[in-house]
C-alpha cells in the first residue's frame, strides 16, 4: 500500500483516501509495514520475511532519497537473514525438501537482492556485503510465471533469451552486475588492477552486452510512444548501467599522461559512456516531463542517478578542460589550431554540460536536495566559460549564457527566472566567489581537518591577461575519483560546494589544500 500510493503521489493523482494526506497516508502504511516485520520476529526468518524486508527498504529508499546509509543497514540486515536461509546456495546443491517451485523463488530472491546490495553499496561508497559471500546460486530459469507453480514436481525447461518474459529483465541486469560486482572491487581496492585486468572487465561488459536481445536494447525514448513505460523504464536502466560500468572501469585514465597512446582505448570508451549517459539523462528529463512518455513515472530525478549524471559530467568536464588547454596552448598566434573533428567534439561535450546543467537546474527548483547537482554543474560552465576568454572565443557560440538577461529553454520551459537568480554562479566573465548558503547546516568540522570557524578562502577565475599562456595550470594527472564521489554522494549534500572541487586550467596552484583537489 505504501509503494502503491507513493506511486500515485509522484504521479499527481487524486488521492484515494480524503481522511488525510497522501503522505500522511503513506507514512501511516510504512509505520504499519515496521510493525509487521517486528512482530513476525524477524531474526527468526520464515515466508515471506526477506520480500517484506525488501518492500520496506524499497519504500524507504523513495521516501528518505537523501540518506541513504539508513537503507544501507536495512540492507545489511536482510543480507544476514539471507546467508542464515541459506539463500547463498543454489537449491539443487544442498538438497533438502526445497520444492522446484521453491528453489526458483529463491534463485530469484536472490538475484534481486544481489542486485540491490551491490547498487546501494556502490551508490554510498561502501564494500557490497553479497560480494565477499560465496555463493553457487545460478540465474533463475527465463521462465514466465505462469510456466510453473507450487505443485509442479519439475521445472520446465528454460525459454530461450530472445524470448521476453517476466524475469528477463532481472536476469540480464543480474548478468550485468555481477561484471559491474567486480569493477566496483577493482575501484575501491587499495592496489589498483592491472591494465591487462581493465581490459578483461571490458570484454566482459562487451560480452554480456551482446547477449540482451533487440527488445531490451535502448531505443530513442521519442520513438516509442507505442511502448509500455514499465519496458522503456528497463531499457534505460540496463543502458544506464552498461554505460556507468563502463565509466567506473576507465575513468582513471582520462587524466593520466602515462601511456596515453597504450590507454587511449580507455580514453575514449569512457569519453563515449559518459556522453551516452549525458544522452539518457536529457532524453530521462524531457520523458518525465508534462506530456512526456514517462511523465506518470518518478524515474527522474533520484540519488542514484544524480552521483551516475555527475560521474559522466565530470567525465566530459575533464575532457573537455584537456582539449581547451591544448587550443590555448597552440593557438593560432603560435601558428597551430586543433583540427575540425577535435573542435566538433569539443563543442559536442559543452552542448552535452549545457543540457544537463539546464536541466539540474530546473529539477532542484522543485526537488531541492538536487542542488548540489546544479551547483556542480554550474562550476563546470562557469570554469569553461572562463577558459573560452583565454581563447578569445565567444561564449554564446558554446551556447554558454554570458549573464545577460537572454532567455533559453529545454523541453519547453522558460529558464530566464533561474537566470536571473544564478547569475551570479553561472556568468563565466565575472570573478565572483562561489557563495555559500547560510542557511544550510554547517558541515562536520572534522571533515578533512576543517574548521567551521574558518572558512576557505575564496576562488577567483579571473585570468592575468599578461601571464603567458604555456603557464597555465595543467589538469591534474592524478585525480582522486574517490575523493569526487564522496563529494557527490547523497549524504554529502550537508557539506557546500566549492569551486576548488573542480580542477581548471585557469588558476594557479598557490593556496590550493592538495588533499581537498585529490590530488595526490
Amino acid at each position: 500500500m505504501c509503494l502503491s500510493l507513493f506511486s500515485s503521489y509522484a504521479a499527481g493523482e487524486e488521492r484515494p483516501d480524503e481522511r488525510a494526506s497522501q503522505m500522511q497516508t503513506i507514512r501511516t502504511y510504512r509505520r504499519n509495514c515496521i510493525q509487521c516485520i517486528r512482530l513476525s520476529d524477524y531474526t527468526k526468518p520464515g515466508k515471506y520475511t526477506i520480500e517484506a524486508i525488501l518492500a520496506h527498504l524499497e519504500g524507504e529508499f523513495m521516501l528518505n532519497d537523501s540518506n541513504q546509509v539508513n537503507c544501507y543497514v536495512v540492507l545489511g540486515v536482510a543480507v544476514r537473514l539471507a546467508l542464515r536461509m541459506g539463500l547463498h546456495r543454489d537449491p539443487d546443491r544442498v538438497g533438502g525438501q526445497i520444492t522446484p517451485f521453491q528453489g526458483e523463488m529463491r534463485r530469484r530472491l536472490w538475484a534481486v537482492l544481489r542486485q540491490i546490495d551491490l547498487l546501494s553499496s556502490f551508490h554510498i561508497g561502501l564494500p557490497s556485503m553479497v560480494e565477499s559471500v560465496d555463493s553457487d546460486v545460478q540465474l533463475p530459469r527465463n521462465l514466465n510465471d505462469s510456466d510453473f507453480n507450487e505443485d509442479c514436481t519439475e521445472l520446465p525447461p528454460a525459454r530461450p533469451d530472445s524470448e521476453v518474459t517476466s524475469i528477463s529483465y532481472v536476469r540480464f541486469k543480474n548478468k550485468i552486475c555481477q561484471v559491474f560486482g567486480k569493477i566496483a572491487t577493482h575501484a575501491n581496492s587499495l592496489s589498483p588492477p592491472s591494465y591487462d585486468e581493465v581490459m578483461e572487465l571490458d570484454s566482459q561488459l562487451d560480452a554480456v552486452q551482446a547477449t540482451i536481445p533487440p527488445s531490451f536494447r535502448f531505443q530513442p525514448i521519442d520513438s516509442c510512444v507505442a511502448d509500455p513505460a514499465q519496458l522503456i523504464i528497463q531499457r534505460l536502466n540496463i543502458a544506464h548501467l552498461l554505460c556507468k560500468s563502463r565509466c567506473v572501469l576507465h575513468r582513471k585514465y582520462i587524466v593520466s599522461n602515462q601511456d596515453y597512446v597504450e590507454r587511449e582505448y580507455s580514453v575514449n570508451v569512457s569519453i563515449d559512456a559518459a556522453m551516452q549517459l549525458l544522452d539518457l539523462q536529457k532524453q530521462t528529463y524531457e520523458a518525465t516531463q508534462p506530456g512526456g512518455v514517462l511523465a506518470r513515472d518518478r524515474c527522474f530525478p533520484s540519488s542514484l542517478t544524480m552521483h551516475d549524471f555527475l560521474l559522466a559530467a565530470m567525465i566530459v568536464y575533464m575532457k573537455t578542460m584537456r582539449i581547451l588547454e591544448e587550443e590555448i596552448r597552440e593557438s593560432p598566434r603560435n601558428g597551430l589550431c586543433l583540427g575540425a573533428s577535435c573542435r566538433k567534439r569539443k563543442l559536442d561535450m559543452i552542448s552535452a554540460l549545457k543540457m544537463s546543467s539546464d536541466s539540474w537546474q530546473v529539477t532542484q527548483m522543485r526537488y531541492p536536495e538536487f542542488k548540489r547537482a546544479a551547483d556542480v554543474l554550474s562550476v563546470m560552465m562557469r570554469k569553461i566559460g572562463t577558459a573560452s576568454v583565454a581563447l578569445g572565443e565567444s561564449q554564446i557560440s558554446w551556447g554558454i549564457n554570458s549573464g545577460t538577461n537572454d532567455t533559453d529553454s529545454m523541453a519547453g520551459l522558460s529558464l530566464e527566472d533561474r537566470f536571473a537568480m544564478n547569475q551570479a554562479t553561472i556568468n563565466p566573465l565575472e570573478a565572483v566567489p562561489w557563495s555559500m548558503d547560510s542557511s544550510a547546516p554547517a558541515p562536520n568540522s572534522s571533515y578533512m581537518n576543517l574548521e567551521t570557524t574558518q572558512p576557505i578562502p575564496p576562488q577567483t577565475d579571473s585570468l592575468n591577461e599578461s601571464a603567458p599562456f604555456d603557464s597555465l595550470m595543467d589538469i591534474p594527472t592524478d585525480f582522486d575519483w574517490e575523493l569526487f564521489d564522496s563529494h557527490i554522494r547523497a549524504d554529502a549534500n550537508q557539506l557546500p560546494m566549492h569551486d576548488q572541487h573542480l580542477p581548471d586550467i585557469d588558476l594557479g596552484v598557490e593556496g590550493m589544500n592538495d588533499f581537498e583537489f585529490g590530488f595526490v
